[in-house]
This record gives C-alpha cells, structure tokens and sequence, in this order.
C-alpha cells in the first residue's frame, strides 16, 4: 500500500465511510457508526498537543516534528525489518518510541 502511494506520490486520504458501512463492517461494536475516521497523523498530532498541554512533554517543541517522528517509527518498522525478524517487531516499536520519548524529554 505504502509503495502505492509513493509511486503515485501522493497521500493516504481518510476513508469516507457512511455509519451504516461501519456498523455492517463491526457488527459487534455497539455505537461504531458515530465513530469518525481520520488519518493516524491526525490522531498523533492531537495527542502530541494534548501531552503538551499536560506538561508531559515540552510545549515548544515542534508538533508536526514529533508527529513526522512517530510516523516514521510507525511506517518504518514494518518496512525495514526483516522477515524472519518479525516476531520480534513489538520489541523494535518498543525500543524506538523508548529512544524518542527520552529525545523529546517525555514524562
């Protein structure tokens, strides 16, 4: 999918998906109709400025650095490890949002 978009460089877009293809989607999630979509760099820079807000990381730094930060280790685990590797991708997000949350001073 990643290598999709790059050919035809451009972006994800978020999915517009009415309440009723949710809910035929999630049948056992009650209420997943009035759940909005977005993009995961979206939610990222939401958080980001909601722990700027609480104090848990500094309020000057930069929010879409720290949202491009995420989105690499997001996107570029799976891209880089190998696949006799991939039982241990957990551990690898671990380590790398470990190695950026003490960058960004996280509390």
């Amino acid at each position: 999918m990643i290598s999709i978009f790059t050919g035809e460089q451009r972006r994800p877009e978020a999915l517009a998906l009415s309440p009723l293809e949710k809910e035929y989607a999630y049948p056992d999630c009650p209420g997943i109709g009035d759940v909005g979509i977005g993009l995961l760099e979206d939610l990222f820079a939401a958080l980001i400025k909601e722990a700027q807000n609480g104090h848990e990381i500094d309020p000057a730094l930069d929010v879409e650095q720290v949202m491009f930060a995420l989105m690499s280790i997001a996107i570029g685990i799976a891209l880089t490890i190998k696949i006799e590797d991939f039982a241990s991708i957990n551990g690898r997000y671990q380590e790398q949002l470990s190695f950026l949350y003490k960058a960004i001073g996280a509390k």
